[in-house]
């Protein structure tokens, strides 16, 4: 506030030097009242201190006087929070009759650890009551409670680079999981580091979503502002033969913040927080 007011008595001294010379002819008039608007400044500048909020003066202080560091990591703590309302929004569209799902992949592993089979299809071929299996599946990560079993981890720049798992998720979604070259490397990946005692399936799927303008009162036009690519990966247990149970874990990338795409972020998902599958985090090359 106090930067914006310097700002403010700037321009009124400016201004002021203008108006002195075009009806004074005189810029020495601006000078001798340069003084006079000084402490006028600092006086006003008292005042609205004393008239500010506590909350927001304590806040203000603190922030001004905390180590760089320690405000580092507080805005980086703050941008992780996952907003509820983003979540939300893709889950309702998540249903039979508005799913922005075109693709669905996925493969098949014994409790060996060794492959058994694959599919890649386009998820609008499937039958209905299927899709409402599979919807169900994949709601259950985005849904989830966030900030507890949903959490958004950051992708260090580190980690952004050729051969990596953050390229390979990339090239995924670009494709819209039409590669069956690129899928079979990201199951051989994640079976190498998974652990399970029992089969399971690794399915992914892509979406495609309008994001809607949205008014000043939150209220939806008919416009589009930008097309929202992602997948939503779900690691389940098969609980009969060749049907996934609820998911264990997976992630959604890339990461939606603010209503758009975050390449810089990938949100993870764990059913049992109290016995996560750490793995996972290794697999995507995040650490916590």
């Amino acid at each position: 506030y106090q930067n914006r007011s310097k700002n403010f008595f700037h321009y009124v001294c400016h201004l002021s030097l203008i108006v002195s010379i075009l009806f004074t002819g005189n810029p020495l008039f601006f000078q001798t009242s340069l003084f006079g608007y000084t402490i006028f400044f600092h006086v006003f500048i008292a005042i609205r201190q004393k008239m500010l909020p506590p909350a927001y003066s304590v806040r203000y202080n603190e922030v001004k006087h905390m180590p760089a560091a320690v405000h580092k990591n507080s805005r980086e703590g703050i941008h992780n929070m996952i907003n509820r309302e983003d979540m939300l929004e893709l889950t309702r569209r998540m249903t039979l009759a508005r799913t922005s799902f075109s693709r669905i992949a996925g493969c098949y592993i014994d409790k060996d650890g060794d492959f058994e089979g694959s599919f890649n299809t386009n998820f609008l071929k499937l039958s209905a009551a299927e899709k409402t299996k599979k919807l169900k599946l994949a709601k259950a990560i985005p849904y989830s409670e966030t900030n507890v079993n949903l959490k958004k981890d950051v992708i260090p720049q580190s980690m952004q680079k050729p051969g990596s798992m953050w390229q390979l998720l990339m090239t995924m979604n670009e494709c819209g999981l039409k590669n069956d070259a690129l899928m079979d490397t990201f199951y051989d990946i994640v079976m190498e580091s998974y652990r399970s005692d029992s089969e399971y399936a690794i399915l992914v799927f892509h979406g495609r979503y309008d994001i809607p303008l949205k008014a000043a009162d939150k209220v939806g036009l008919w416009e589009s502002e930008e097309v929202f690519e992602y997948m939503i990966c779900a690691i389940c247990p098969l609980e009969g033969e060749y049907e996934p149970g609820d998911p264990e874990c997976g992630f959604l990338f890339p990461a939606f913040t603010d209503r758009s795409r975050d390449l810089d972020h990938i949100v993870v998902f764990q059913a049992d927080t109290d016995r996560p599958h750490d793995e996972i985090l290794k697999i995507l090359g995040i650490s916590r």
